[in-house]
């Protein structure tokens, strides 16, 4: 194969008496990059390094976090088609007024001006704090008036849950299990 394996080591690709060939990819790799600085740091400690902490802060010269980020000519209020109103910083409140109403009626919900509107786009997991948002999300729709917006996929449970919770109060609660940057 043109590999000369006199230059690989067990060591380096072994991880507890087993061939691990993440941790050979990290180690061979000539850089590693990952979701954010801050999770490149993160991923050098015990909680989320997964046993592989210490070959990460071995490499961490060759790690990179790369800030998760929005384009603004994309994501522009003032531009983007994907909303039913567009707005600026001259006309904020009508544009978002407007773009809310809209929501409300895309996903089933009553569409009503003073009820705050709570949005959640991403991956629904514990690691992104949907145990935390559930928890609260579970309080306020038994004592508050507030409707939730959730946009995502991610663990069957929360797939579950959010479902149950759309059933018991569809006035309430709109979920789309799914990925759409139309709708986020």
């Amino acid at each position: 194969t043109g590999l000369d394996w006199k230059h690989f080591n067990w060591h380096q690709m072994e991880f507890y008496g087993n061939l691990n060939l993440l941790k050979t990819g990290l180690v061979f790799a000539d850089s590693i990059s990952t979701v954010s600085p801050t999770y490149a740091q993160e991923i050098q400690g015990p909680e989320l390094g997964c046993g592989l902490e210490g070959v990460m802060r071995q490499r961490s010269d060759d790690l990179t976090g790369i800030i998760n980020g929005v384009s603004y000519e994309i994501w522009n209020p003032a531009t983007d088609a994907n909303l039913a109103a567009n707005y600026d910083a001259s006309n904020w409140q009508a544009g978002k007024a407007a773009c809310k109403a809209a929501l409300q009626k895309t996903l089933g919900l009553p569409q009503s001006p003073d009820v705050p509107l709570i949005g959640l786009i991403g991956r629904l997991a514990d690691q992104k704090g949907l145990n935390l948002v559930a928890d609260v999300m579970q309080q306020w729709l038994e004592n508050e008036n507030v409707q939730w917006a959730i946009l995502g996929t991610g663990e069957p449970e929360y797939h579950e849950l959010l479902a149950k919770l759309a059933a018991e109060y569809p006035e309430k609660v709109a979920a789309r299990l799914e990925f759409s940057d139309a709708l986020a």
